[in-house]
């Protein structure tokens, strides 16, 4: 270290609070420069990659899902087996650190799902905020005594979600439909998708053991009605009707509801691969986090200069 700089010993308690040490000031770091995304706020994420244009989901989360929607609907297991450890860990790293990974190559489609699985459970507020837990539980009480009722209240609450977690929501809802859809091959029925990912979209604030216990079954069911009814609680046609919303008091303008990006035109390029026998060649590259000059031109200008 130079004359200009002070050195700081930190000693944890415990190998976990280490690491919680290092992703806080990793987040501190990177997080200017689009990095510290695990582990960071929604609304935060959302607010840095605005300047990229409007999206419904964080960037990490619509990469996972186009590669998953391009490679893996098909796979058996999906979400439920485990992904490589060591990659999962490195491509978390590596985005942590303001790096764009890409995943068109041999990468592993578990260990792409399990990095966004890790990304919502490592929000540290859930999709469906902390606030809203009670009431969510109320209302799958609700469902299963009067279901008229409880697609009501269910729909009430999901429209009064803050607009980030609202569009995050209908994002992964949606996404979740089409991997039920192959559960023929995937095995992946709704309820299965449910159990694995209703504790990431909803959970209490305190995860004391009773806790989690008396609400796992309500959650499940919860989360089976959001993905399998989805249409009804994220119609299609209020997506054109969108309108400019404040989100959280922070200032975002945020579309409320967008038209979904089609993704007919990967579909086609794959059908033709396989129509013309060609073999497709997937290559990973990795981007370095653009340089200090670079963002402030983001800044400046909305956009990054070309």
């Amino acid at each position: 270290m130079t004359n200009n700089h002070e050195t700081y010993l930190l000693m944890a308690n415990s190998q976990n609070d280490m690491e919680d040490w290092v992703k806080t000031i990793r987040r501190v770091i990177w997080a200017p420069f689009g990095g510290g995304i695990f582990g960071q706020k929604l609304e935060e994420t959302v607010r840095y990659e605005r300047r990229f244009g409007n999206k419904l989901a964080p960037m990490l989360v619509e990469q996972c899902v186009d590669f998953i929607r391009r490679w893996g609907l098909q796979e058996e297991g999906l979400f439920r087996l485990p992904g490589q450890a060591n990659l999962v860990k490195e491509l978390q790293d590596a985005f942590d650190c303001g790096e764009k990974p890409s995943f068109d190559c041999n990468t592993d489609v578990h260990t792409v799902a399990s990095l966004l699985k890790l990304y919502l459970r490592e929000l540290p507020e859930p999709v469906i905020p902390f606030q809203k837990y009670e009431e969510f539980l109320a209302c799958a009480k609700l469902l299963g005594k009067d279901d008229e009722m409880g697609m009501k209240e269910l729909k009430r609450l999901v429209e009064c979600l803050p607009p980030v977690n609202f569009n995050l929501l209908k994002y992964i809802c949606r996404f979740l439909d089409e991997v039920q859809s192959y559960s023929g091959v995937n095995k992946m029925s709704v309820q299965n998708l449910a159990t694995v990912f209703g504790p990431n979209i909803l959970r209490p604030k305190i995860e004391d053991p009773v806790t989690i216990m008396e609400g796992t079954v309500l959650v499940q069911q919860l989360m089976a009605v959001l993905i399998g009814r989805h249409d009804i609680l994220f119609p299609r046609e209020e997506d054109e009707s969108a309108t400019l919303e404040l989100a959280n008091n922070n200032n975002i303008e945020l579309p409320r509801r967008q038209a979904v990006t089609t993704t007919s035109g990967i579909a086609t390029v794959t059908q033709n691969a396989e129509n013309n026998n060609t073999q497709v060649v997937r290559q990973c590259v990795w981007e370095a986090p653009e340089s200090h000059s670079q963002r402030q031109q983001v800044d400046n200008r909305g956009s990054p200069r070309s």
